[in-house]
């Protein structure tokens, strides 16, 4: 039986399997860097409304995604990365723009964009999934 459909909202707060993460890392390590993650993820969606202003101004939304990432640059990149890759699948053209500018956004925050080609690509992965997903149910 093929999963359900993934919602796009959904989709851009999770991650790829850990992708970029250590085998090491124990699975409440993992835990709390999702919770970072979708902490990041609803403070940039929330600066980035589809509308593409900053409700509250640029420097503000800049100070909250930091403080949301709890001085984790890794974890502003993967947000910053998957953003970029799923906007690429997007076929609408006012979310591929705001998944765009979450990226910014993250990046003007400190994201460490060393790992930011490998989250691109789990982003892509990402996309192609929901797509098919939603080819699959006629969505």
């Amino acid at each position: 039986m093929p999963p359900p459909p993934i919602d796009l909202a959904v989709a851009c707060r999770l991650t790829v399997g850990g992708a970029a993460y250590d085998a090491g890392m124990s699975e409440q390590d993992r835990a709390r860097d999702r919770l970072i993650i979708a902490h990041i993820a609803g403070v940039a969606g929330r600066h980035c409304p589809l509308s593409g202003c900053y409700p509250r101004g640029e420097d503000a939304a800049i100070a909250e995604v930091r403080e949301a990432a709890a001085g984790r640059a890794d974890l502003l990149c993967e947000h910053a990365g998957m953003s970029l890759g799923l906007s690429l699948t997007e076929a609408v053209d006012q979310i591929s723009a705001r998944l765009v500018a979450e990226a910014g956004l993250c990046a003007r925050a400190g994201a460490d964009l060393g790992d930011l080609n490998s989250w691109i690509d789990a982003g892509l992965l990402r996309g192609e999934q929901i797509n098919a997903s939603r080819r699959r149910s006629g969505a």
